[in-house]
């Protein structure tokens, strides 16, 4: 609940992009970037959505089913 995730979302697996912020800025490979940590989470969000790893959870979705108005993404079902 610290990272602004419900019990509700965490049941349908869908993960906050505050959560996957805290949780990587530590690791190196994030933290030792050359554009900073929050750019290098954003690049590989962004290939693992490109490549259909991952899904960007609707707005609309977020704010009517879990009352979250923030970024959140799950893995892809395909």
């Amino acid at each position: 609940s610290k990272y602004g995730a419900t019990e509700k979302m965490l049941k349908a697996g869908i993960v906050p992009y505050k959560f996957l912020l805290r949780k990587t800025y530590s690791l190196a490979a994030f933290r030792n970037d050359r554009l900073g940590s929050t750019l290098a989470l954003k690049r590989a969000l962004t290939v693992m959505i490109d490549t259909g790893i991952l899904l960007e959870v609707p707005k609309i979705q977020l704010i009517n089913k879990f009352s979250f108005n923030g970024m959140a993404y799950a893995l892809s079902r395909t």
